[in-house]
């Protein structure tokens, strides 16, 4: 059984006590504020070690539990955006979505979106006949003439920024010229 490396390995040199610089960065630094808490500063003794004891924790919450990290992330958080209506700026910048209309997603650099809804099935639990059928049907919906047209229409719409009700109208053209029927196709 061969054993697979994972991919997010990050390798760091150890300098000393077999810790990074990093480790030992943010050792030293709470270290010593702790030290000068504890050996120059004329404070009550409870209150000096209380004092050092949070400082050394937190060094090793930056050293070992990796807090810088966390506290970007919170800090990333906190400029974040938290809650906001479609008719935010922020999140009309954020998304990049100029309007949505008859089912298509129109974006700002004037690219076209389209959602498909399909049902969930759980495929693993189908018989063996289901699940060619499944995949039968799925194969004769991509190799369908309209589907393939669409598609392809859709692509130069995509490609050329052109007006994609136009693309549509041509589609639907082609396609009662060789004969189909497209009378339960929406055009937007």
């Amino acid at each position: 059984m061969p054993y697979e490396i994972p991919q997010n390995l990050k390798y760091t040199e150890k300098i000393v006590f077999g810790m990074s610089f990093w480790q030992l960065f943010w050792i030293c630094l709470f270290g010593g504020m702790a030290g000068i808490i504890f050996f120059k500063l004329p404070l009550d003794f409870y209150l000096k070690a209380g004092l050092s004891i949070v400082l050394m924790a937190l060094g090793a919450g930056f050293a070992f539990f990796g807090f810088w990290e966390h506290l970007n992330t919170y800090k990333g958080y906190r400029k974040g955006i938290k809650e906001a209506g479609f008719f935010d700026k922020r999140l009309r910048n954020f998304t990049e979505i100029k309007k949505i209309e008859n089912d298509a997603i129109y974006l700002n650099n004037g690219a076209l979106r389209a959602v498909l809804e399909v049902t969930p099935i759980n495929f693993g639990i189908l018989s063996g006949s289901e699940q060619k059928a499944v995949i039968s049907a799925y194969m004769d919906f991509l190799n369908s003439s309209a589907t393939a047209s669409l598609s392809e229409e859709l692509w130069k719409a995509y490609n050329e920024r052109v007006d994609p009700k136009g693309s549509l109208q041509a589609l639907m053209d082609r396609v009662s010229a060789e004969g189909e029927d497209t009378e339960d196709i929406p055009l937007p």
